[in-house]
């Protein structure tokens, strides 16, 4: 599961990644860590691996799809040695239909290379990747720690000034 978080008083956005049975204890490559600012999240149970991130505030949509991304690149890197099916769950329509429909949704050209970066990922690495949308704000738990995590961070960053 991911969902972002903005606002317009702020430089940056952040997301949150939400993951079911994965080790929490997964090597990830320095250079993933410091490009979305990655923080492992505690407090959550055991069979959880919460994760959020920090990015350039450009839009919403931006935000939603770049935690997509996020996620992408963080779990290629299991999934790659187990032939596995990544599943992303967003509750943001927009982010699955500039990244997955045939023909990008009216008025998000400016998404196009977001939308590269993401095919780039599947091609290159040999990645089977299902996005499936989930409704916003309806008691869908690991979508709710998502948004959770996403703000929390959003406020931690905007605390700091």
């Amino acid at each position: 599961f991911t969902d972002a978080s903005v606002r317009e008083d702020q430089e940056t956005a952040a997301f949150g990644i939400v993951v079911e049975n994965i080790p929490n204890d997964f090597d990830l490559p320095k250079n993933i860590l410091e490009k979305y600012n990655i923080r492992f999240e505690n407090g959550y149970p055991e069979e959880l691996c919460v994760l959020s991130g920090e990015i350039v505030n450009y839009t919403v949509d931006s935000a939603e799809i770049m935690g997509i991304l996020a996620a992408v690149e963080i779990f290629m890197f299991l999934v790659q040695e187990s032939n596995q099916k990544i599943v992303i769950y967003t509750d943001s329509l927009t982010a699955k239909k500039i990244l997955t429909d045939n023909r990008m949704p009216a008025n998000t050209r400016i998404y196009s290379e977001l939308r590269k970066r993401f095919n780039k990922l599947i091609e290159t690495n040999g990645l089977d990747i299902m996005l499936k949308k989930v409704k916003a704000h309806a008691g869908i738990e690991y979508n709710e720690m998502a948004d959770s995590v996403s703000k929390e961070r959003n406020n931690l960053h905007y605390n700091e000034y």
